[in-house]
């Protein structure tokens, strides 16, 4: 279990370096980390009037510390019932998109394919990670399932790969052998070995594949 956003898992947190571009008011933004991000979504629920939004937006975009983010994203006056209820929404989204334009990102976040994560914290927030063990662990989930979803595309891929080489060799049917299964493809399948290393465990792909 990773059970820390910090040190080498460091890159999981909101408050990561990682630019984010994405649509807003019939604009491009680009934001500093996935608090800014994940923020700046309270503004499609804000009372305010549309100016006073868009200052607010651009002062966000213009920010560089996520603690600034967070901090900023209280001061908005906001409808909170509708913002309760598409926030997991508006997180979703900003993981998708964290981890779409950051490829460096990507492949550490599929790297922890064997790992739980949850975003243990002292600050004392149980709905997006958990403090002592309690909590929903929102982002944690949100991580997870994004994960099994690159996973699946990787597989697909590296599959998709083996099999025009097969068919450019000619080579009848569908191996995972050494012979014709390409780093990518053996790679893309590690995930999915049994304690032999021989085989696969198709029950876990078949569950990924449900999943996705």
């Amino acid at each position: 279990m990773i059970d820390r956003f910090a040190g080498d898992y460091s890159f999981l947190s909101n408050f990561y370096p990682s630019p984010i571009r994405l649509e807003l008011f019939d604009q491009w933004w680009t934001f500093a980390t996935g608090e800014h991000a994940f923020q700046v979504g309270k503004a499609v629920t804000s009372t305010w009037d549309d100016a006073r939004k868009l200052e607010w937006v651009e002062k966000m975009a213009a920010s560089t510390a996520p603690n600034e983010a967070k901090y900023m994203g209280r001061s908005i006056a906001i409808d909170k019932p509708y913002w309760d209820r598409i926030s997991i929404i508006v997180m979703k989204r900003v993981q998708e998109l964290k981890y779409e334009q950051n490829f460096d990102l990507r492949s550490q976040l599929m790297a922890t394919w064997k790992d739980d994560l949850v975003e243990g914290n002292t600050w004392g927030d149980t709905l997006w990670g958990q403090v002592d063990g309690v909590g929903k662990n929102q982002l944690g989930i949100i991580l997870m399932e994004l994960r099994s979803h690159l996973l699946f595309e990787r597989l697909i891929d590296a599959s998709w790969v083996l099999l025009v080489e097969q068919q450019g060799n000619a080579t009848p049917g569908w191996s995972m052998s050494k012979t014709w299964a390409s780093t990518d493809l053996r790679e893309a399948f590690e995930p999915f070995r049994n304690e032999d290393r021989d085989s696969y465990d198709i029950a876990k792909i078949r569950a990924l594949i449900k999943g996705a």
